[in-house]
């Protein structure tokens, strides 16, 4: 039996299957087309997890330096008290050592006045009194509020100064290069300068030197006489300046 001619090439069968294809094509075409169709989705942007950031190390705070303190077993062993020549003999750490006016008695420790029966010490805690070893009181604070502001006063003077002897005796006081005082850099003073007075007061003890450093608290406009490269000059200390000299 013969067979059926070809279409083209093609069966029958496979002519119907692109038919049907041709048409579900069509039909999606147009469907599209419509608008229809589900818009494709928004592309996301893939982006890293930013990183964490390491926490800064909180490092502990410096310790302060150690605060020297004042040695337990200081004690005055004596007064020397001569013209042009001021001095303590005071023992501590089973050593005694004789200190002038101004001078450390320990680590900071300074000898700034002497009395009758005691010494004066300026220390990182204030003001003391040392006493000799049978006083009442051997080593006491100075707690009258008067007192301590009159012996800051005079303790910040004597820092600042040291005295210039001629034949042993006291003819002024040379400003200090590492002790500054507020009131005489604010009248204008250098280290090297000598003082010879301070608001009419001579320059010429330690006794002389306690009572300028008062006017210089007390004074509106204090002025002080001085020597600078051989020559005589003179200043005044600003009111702000003399008021918070001590």
């Amino acid at each position: 039996m013969a067979e059926a001619p070809r279409l083209g090439g093609s069966s029958p069968a496979e002519w119907a299957g692109a038919l049907g294809g041709g048409l579900l094509l069509a039909a999606g075409l147009i469907w599209w087309l419509r608008g229809d169709a589900p818009a494709p989705p928004e592309p996301v942007e893939l982006t890293a997890a930013p990183a964490s950031q390491p926490q800064p190390v909180q490092l502990p705070a410096p310790a302060p330096p150690p605060t020297p303190a004042l040695p337990a077993d200081m004690t005055l062993r004596g007064i020397i008290r001569q013209p042009g020549r001021e001095a303590a003999i005071i023992e501590a750490a089973g050593r005694q050592r004789l200190v002038a006016i101004g001078g450390m008695a320990a680590p900071g420790v300074r000898l700034v006045a002497l009395e009758a029966e005691a010494a004066l010490l300026d220390t990182p805690a204030g003001p003391l009194r040392l006493a000799f070893a049978n006083s009442p009181a051997a080593a006491a604070p100075v707690a009258d509020p008067a007192a301590t502001a009159a012996t800051r006063a005079i303790t910040s003077l004597r820092i600042a100064l040291t005295p210039r002897r001629d034949d042993g005796n006291t003819t002024g006081f040379i400003v200090r290069a590492e002790s500054p005082h507020p009131a005489l850099a604010a009248a204008g003073l250098q280290p090297g300068d000598i003082i010879i007075e301070i608001d009419g007061v001579t320059m010429e003890s330690q006794e002389r030197l306690e009572e300028a450093a008062g006017r210089l608290e007390t004074s509106t406009a204090p002025e002080i006489v001085f020597e600078r490269g051989g020559a005589i000059r003179r200043a005044k200390v600003p009111a702000t300046a003399a008021k918070s000299a001590g």
